[in-house]
This record gives structure tokens, sequence and C-alpha cells, in this order.
């Protein structure tokens, strides 16, 4: 069991970073690798902000909702509740937990390139002049939204040993797949 060294490892990166929110943040982790496991690490790492969650109990029959979150209409539940609630953020992890959606405060799924957009945004000047490795299937968006941000995208076939490596080797510090995949 590695979670409280991977807790421990998520503090110090994020330590510092703190966001302030007064609603809730729904995570739905659909039964897959991150149920019983998720909320924890998130309250131990962001003890500040308040989670709630949903399909959080391991089955990998997955009778709560499908472990596929790419697709908005097996994310029904999480969409609601994130309105119904006032949530700010609506996050759904695929069954292994290695691919994740974001819901917005409105109860919308973001579409992956939204996600990416959204995600190239926060890093601030941390990207300036470093490689965004980015998946072949991301539209040109993305690219000149990387470049205006003053990073250097840079596409790569798909795949994780692909983006990796790359990533490795470039120095970058942010890569994207449109399977909903994200490299730090």
């Amino acid at each position: 069991d590695i979670d409280s060294v991977y807790t421990t490892w998520l503090q110090q990166a994020w330590d510092g970073k703190e966001a302030d929110s007064g609603n809730p943040i729904v995570v739905d982790p659909g039964n897959g690798s991150w149920a019983g496991r998720c909320l924890p690490c998130l309250e131990q790492v962001f003890p500040h902000l308040s989670f709630r969650g949903i399909h959080d109990r391991p089955d990998g029959a997955f009778p709560e909702r499908n472990p596929d979150c790419a697709r908005p209409a097996y994310l029904e539940e999480l969409t609601g509740l994130v309105s119904q609630s006032q949530a700010d953020l609506g996050i759904a992890f695929d069954g292994d937990g290695d691919r994740v959606a974001f819901v917005d405060n409105e109860g919308k799924v973001l579409t992956t390139e939204e996600a990416i957009w959204v995600l190239l945004c926060s890093f601030g000047d941390e990207l300036y002049g470093k490689p965004f490795i980015g998946d072949i299937k991301l539209s040109q968006r993305i690219a000149e939204r990387a470049r205006q941000l003053g990073a250097v995208p840079q596409v790569q076939r798909s795949g994780h040993a692909f983006i990796r490596t790359s990533m490795i080797q470039e120095g970058a510090r942010f890569g994207a797949e449109l399977s909903g995949h994200y490299f730090y």
C-alpha cells in the first residue's frame, strides 16, 4: 500500500499552492481503482477544500456507472450533483484511474481540449520557453494556445510511453492526450 507515500509526495508537490473555495468538489472514482482512496488522499493534500464522493466503493463489476469517463452520458449523476450542490468542480476517473474528466460548476462536462486549455492556462509563466507535448489527435487550437502562453508545442503520437519519453527528453512540464491522460 503506497497511499501514504503518494499522499506525502503530493503534499510536498502542492505545498503552498492552496486554493480557497467554500463550495464542494465532487469526485467520482466510478467504483474503479481510485475508489476508497481518492477522497482521503485529496482531503489530506487539500485540507482547506471540501470534497464529496460518489461511486466511491471499489467494485470491478462497475455497478454504478461505466468506467469510461470520456463519455458524458456516463457522467450524468456527477453532472447533476455538481449542479445541485453548487459545487465548483466535478472530477471523474476511469476504471484504472489514469484518465480523468472534468465537470464545470454549471454541470457541463468539459471536452478534453477544453480541459487542456484550462490546464495550460493554469501554469502561468512556468511553461514559458518550455515544450508542451501534445498528442497528434489534438486540434491546432491547443498548439496555438500553448504558443500564445509562451510554450513550445510539440506533437507526439498517442500513447503514454511516447508522450512520457518525449517529456523526459525535452524537459517538458506538461503533456496531454485527447483520451484524457494528462502528464506532469
